[in-house]
């Protein structure tokens, strides 16, 4: 199964699990330098492949590897279409810095 396929079986419901899942400490979050995207909610932003694992994971039971830069950025556009109207997630681009704000 490609990572679009898998990406393709994950709900907002289940992006919003992951971080529900890193927020209560059910999965740690490892602060990172740089991160070019982010899924940001309640001001906090969140690794974007990091939260597409644990999603892709609950969606598929399957592990998610973005395999190529282009499929990286088909993923991007692909989230930002199914979080577009869930005013409570937001896809970021950022350059550098922290992943959470503490």
């Amino acid at each position: 199964m490609t990572s679009q396929e898998m990406f393709g079986k994950v709900r907002v419901q289940d992006i919003a699990a992951a971080i529900q899942e890193i927020k209560t400490g059910g999965q740690r979050m490892t602060a990172r330098g740089a991160m070019t995207w982010c899924i940001q909610f309640q001001e906090i932003a969140y690794p974007t492949n990091y939260v597409l694992a644990l999603a892709v994971k609950s969606a598929t039971g399957q592990t998610f590897v973005p395999h190529t830069r282009k499929d990286s950025k088909e993923i991007i556009k692909a989230l930002e279409k199914l979080l577009d109207k869930e005013s409570k997630f937001k896809v970021v681009f950022r350059q550098a810095g922290r992943t959470r704000e503490d």
